[in-house]
């Protein structure tokens, strides 16, 4: 362990032998994580990048220990904010670990997501939207084995689905979004037949408590989705659903059933039926205020919209 920092920082510099062999720059890089988890990313950074260049040198670019170091620089320069540099390290890595371990390998796998994650912090969905759907063709690959754990697999697959639903949504491709989170909405359900039909049979609200919010936020998505294209009636089917599962779990003054019944009485409005959409907004309103407060976002929504009728 390090006393201090100058303390650290001065082994570093003066290790000059370590620099030589891969077993010394090995060393030298247990002694920069053992640096990182005081969280003093700043600091390791010009540590990091002289051990990358040392591992290019000693070991060769196609190294595991060379691409790995470089993993590790790119977490730390996340972690920092350099999003950009981040993501450039990150790209060269993926690429790296896949030509070692193959397509269905647990880091390659997490250093796609991480990617995935950069971009859509930096708005390039059009990228993220690549690698995701490159990535859930090589996850269902049949002809590759898995080299990891396969249940983290099963898993990823549902978190990159979940992710396409909202990207394709921000894209606006909504017939694309709704295949997505069809999928979503039935694994939460544990269903494997006709969604759809499920959705509007609504007979089980009592649903797998550690899944409630998440089936609850996917029922809102699928319905808004549904209802960007005009498909009101399978939108109000959803947001039925999600509404009466939170009303059931949390009760009828809870953010979760009001913001369900705001997406339903915007729903009724852009079918045309204009005295449910006002009779819902109404009831909800004074709920809102009540219990939420004015300044939330789904009160205002719903004061704006009252507003529209009361100016008619």
């Amino acid at each position: 362990m390090m006393k201090e920092d100058s303390h650290f920082k001065g082994q570093l510099n003066n290790f000059e032998e370590l620099y030589k062999t891969l077993d010394g720059l090995n060393m030298l890089f247990g002694m920069v994580r053992e640096y990182l988890k005081q969280n003093k990313y700043s600091e390791c950074i010009p540590l990091l990048q002289l051990l990358c260049k040392k591992y290019d040198e000693v070991a060769g670019e196609e190294h595991i220990d060379t691409i790995f170091s470089k993993y590790v620089l790119g977490q730390v320069y996340a972690e920092i904010g350099e999003l950009e540099k981040a993501i450039e390290v990150f790209e060269s890595v993926a690429e790296k670990f896949q030509n070692q371990f193959g397509k269905k390998y647990e880091l390659v796998v997490d250093v796609k997501l991480r990617l995935v994650r950069l971009y859509i912090s930096e708005e390039i969905y059009i990228r993220a939207v690549d690698v995701l759907e490159n990535l859930l063709i090589d996850i269902c690959d049949e002809s590759e084995s898995y080299k990891t754990n396969e249940v983290l697999i099963y898993d990823t697959y549902y978190e990159i689905v979940g992710i396409l639903g909202s990207l394709y949504s921000v894209l606006e491709q909504h017939e694309d979004a709704i295949k997505m989170q069809i999928v979503t909405l039935d694994h939460l359900l544990e269903e494997h037949t006709n969604i759809y039909e499920k959705i509007i049979t609504v007979d089980n609200f009592n649903v797998d408590p550690s899944k409630r919010d998440a089936i609850i936020s996917a029922c809102l998505d699928l319905g808004a989705s549904y209802s960007r294209i005009n498909k009101y009636e399978e939108a109000n089917s959803c947001f039925s659903k999600g509404y009466f599962i939170a009303f059931t779990a949390y009760g009828d003054n809870d953010e979760r059933t009001l913001k369900q019944s705001y997406d339903i009485a915007v729903n009724y409005i852009k079918m045309g039926e204009l005295e449910d959409g006002y009779r819902v907004l109404t009831y909800i309103h004074q709920d809102m205020v009540k219990y939420l407060d004015e300044n939330n976002k789904y009160t205002i929504k719903a004061a704006n919209l009252l507003n529209c009728f009361t100016q008619e």
